[in-house]
């Protein structure tokens, strides 16, 4: 049965974008705990590794860079346009 937006919530190997972030959910404590540590630590680079196909596009896209322009606008912080580098390795 699909949810009502008739959106399938699981893409295979494509990951979930920031204005796709309500149907990305399970991950909201990781997502804090990162969260935390980039606002709350003074922490400015977050290592985040993980098998092909975990999530780790969707966890950055869908979950931690929606949840940091939150954050940032609610402590007054420039964190509105988060800089990322996406490295894809090569075998």
């Amino acid at each position: 049965m699909l949810p009502a937006s008739g959106l399938l919530p699981y893409r295979g190997l494509d990951f979930f974008r920031e204005n796709e972030a309500p149907l990305f959910v399970e991950r909201e404590k990781e997502i804090d705990e990162c969260a935390q540590l980039l606002t709350g630590f003074g922490i400015k680079i977050l290592l985040l590794q993980g098998t092909s196909g975990s999530g780790k596009s969707s966890f950055l896209r869908a979950g931690l860079v929606p949840r940091l322009k939150v954050v940032g606008s609610e402590k007054g912080t420039n964190l509105r346009n988060p800089c990322f580098f996406w490295r894809t390795p090569t075998l």
